[in-house]
């Protein structure tokens, strides 16, 4: 059974499954679905309930993911970095993207760029920085027609520019 809203409604994923594992085929989302959970059920063969187990925690089916900078990378003011993002698959089509960066844990962002197609890679030039600044992010937010947003992604952890 999958959830995508904290346990609060579950639908089936499979039924009559033996054995002790499932290649499950992720759905496809309209946009990034975070809260999601798995239960399995277990039955013997009598088809008697013997045990269930859910999620330990909440997961996410992402449509974008950063890949780079993605946390960890020393990079040089006023240098260019390529940007790199993986998209799965959506339900709408991906019509534009919007990148941005933070260099102070995320409390104000800035916009590099607006995408009108989706091509995994942006050349970025580094802002200048006159001190170190070691609390540094990418965002990617990817867009539909209509200028929905589709999914987003930060990188994972810091990545540092240095003056």
């Amino acid at each position: 059974m999958l959830s995508k809203n904290y346990g609060e409604t579950w639908q089936q994923v499979a039924a009559d499954i033996t054995g002790t594992s499932y290649d499950w085929h992720v759905p496809i989302p309209w946009k990034d679905k975070r809260n999601c959970l798995l239960k399995v059920t277990g039955y013997n063969s009598l088809g008697m309930e013997v045990g269930e187990d859910t999620s330990d925690a909440p997961f996410t089916i992402e449509i974008v993911k950063v890949t780079s900078p993605n946390g960890g990378e020393n990079l040089t003011s006023g240098s260019l970095y390529t940007i790199t993002w993986e998209t799965n698959s959506t339900k709408r089509p991906v019509r534009k993207v919007e990148l941005f960066y933070t260099k102070n844990q995320g409390h104000t962002w800035r916009k590099i760029t607006t995408l009108n197609s989706n091509p995994g890679t942006y050349e970025w030039k580094l802002p200048g920085v006159i001190s170190t600044k070691t609390k540094c992010k990418i965002m990617v937010v990817l867009k539909n027609s209509v200028d929905r947003i589709l999914g987003s992604d930060k990188s994972d952890r810091y990545f540092t520019i240095l003056p």
